[in-house]
This record gives C-alpha cells, structure tokens and sequence, in this order.
C-alpha cells in the first residue's frame, strides 16, 4: 500500500567521481551500481516519482534507453532536467541540490524529498520502509520544524583508539591512555553511512530545524569511496 506522504526519492548521478573512476555507473552482476537502490526504492511503493540527477547528455542518454526497456523504470522514473555543471564539484553541499531538485518539482506539491545514495547498492526496500517510517513519526512528533534523517554507521572502535604512522612505519597514538581503557568504556560514536537522507520541505524555509539519525549496520550502507569498498560492496551483493 502506498504511503499517503507525497515524497520524492532522488538519485545523484553525476558522470564523474573523483577517488572511484565513473562508480555510479560501474556494473555489479550486471546491473549499473544506481540501479541496485532504484530497484529497491521502487519496491517500495513510497515513491511518487524518482528524480536521476546528471549533468551529463551522455548519461541521460544511457538512463533514457534503460527506461525504455522497464516498464517499471517508465512509470517511476524522472529524466526532465539536467544539473547545472557546477553542481557536480566534490565542495557542492548535496543539500543545495537537492534544494535545487525542489524548486523545480514545486508545482507537484512534493512533501518530503528522499536523496537516495546511488552507491547504496545493500539497501532493500524493507531498510527503506523502515526508514521512511521512522522519519514520518519524527515529522509528526516535531510537526512545526524542518526535519532531516539520515542513515547512521557505528565506528567498528572507539575513535579515541585512533592512531596513525610515520614514513617508516612506526605507530604514532592519538591518545596513548585510551589504549588503557576497554572498548566498553566508551561513548559509542557514528558517522554518516552514505544510505538514504530525507528532508521535509519546512526545512528548506526555516531555521527551526532538527537534524535526526537512523542507525543501521555497516554492511547495509557500503559508501564506494575507495576502490576497496566496491570490492566489498560486490562480495555483499
């Protein structure tokens, strides 16, 4: 059944990467790596309209011809805008994209906007449900503020065990007396996971915002920001 919220799941999908050449449109099994959390989103059914972003003709191009050859893909996917290039930089907050995204779907009366990481390729639409869920809750409870949720990892250890080395190997500590503490002892920490982050359309409007996180296991937000990430996101799958 379809959620009665009006929310629009949106997938960034620039040509480039920097650290992981054209990861978004590497294959894994022989799906492109964005494929993997579209699929799931539309599963969903909580999904009005899923926007790609690019940049690129070439990679519209490339979507257009994959939305020819799924009926699915026909019915929920959007391909009517490019971003602008300068969007695209690494420094660009994605947030003012997706603001951006916003204000081009404003006359579909959009309530929530999903920013859907095309690198989540473990995510399955029941993650997703429960995400969207969780965050709906929120919105009710915080009904005058502008919400956001994203997804959350826990640090595997305590950060206050981080250490580095020198050029000739030697271990150099952070925090030498931490190491005398158990892992236990210490507040857990987290970082953002890379998975799905939603925002209301007050937040876009108001400074009255709160900003929530959902957590999740690591092996459900593999973020590909390094070559081994896409070796372990391919074991996953």
């Amino acid at each position: 059944m379809r959620t009665k919220q009006k929310i629009l799941g949106i997938i960034l999908a620039k040509s480039k990467s920097r650290r992981v050449k054209n990861k978004n449109f590497r294959k894994i099994k022989g799906k492109y790596l964005f494929q993997y959390i579209l699929d799931e989103a539309i599963k969903t059914s909580s999904f009005q309209t899923i926007h790609i972003s690019t940049e690129s003709e070439k990679v519209l191009k490339k979507i257009k011809n994959l939305k020819k050859k799924n009926i699915k893909y026909k019915k929920y996917i959007d391909l009517s805008f490019l971003r602008p290039k300068h969007m695209t930089d690494d420094k660009f907050p994605m947030e003012k994209v997706v603001d951006y995204i916003r204000e081009k779907f404003e006359d579909n009366k959009f309530e929530h906007f999903a920013m859907l990481y095309a690198t989540a390729v473990n995510l399955k639409h029941n993650d997703l449900k429960k995400f969207i869920n969780f965050y709906l809750r929120l919105c009710k409870k915080y009904s005058n503020s502008g919400i956001t949720c994203r997804t959350l990892t826990a640090y595997p250890a305590p950060v206050e065990w981080s250490m580095s080395l020198t050029n000739k190997s030697e271990i150099k500590y952070d925090n030498i007396n931490a190491h005398k503490r158990t892992s236990d002892t210490f507040q857990k920490k987290f970082f953002d996971s890379g998975g799905i982050q939603i925002f209301n359309k007050k937040y876009f409007y108001t400074n009255r915002s709160k900003i929530f996180g959902y957590v999740m296991p690591y092996y459900k937000c593999v973020d590909i920001d390094f070559e081994d990430d896409f070796i372990l996101a391919k074991k996953l799958i």
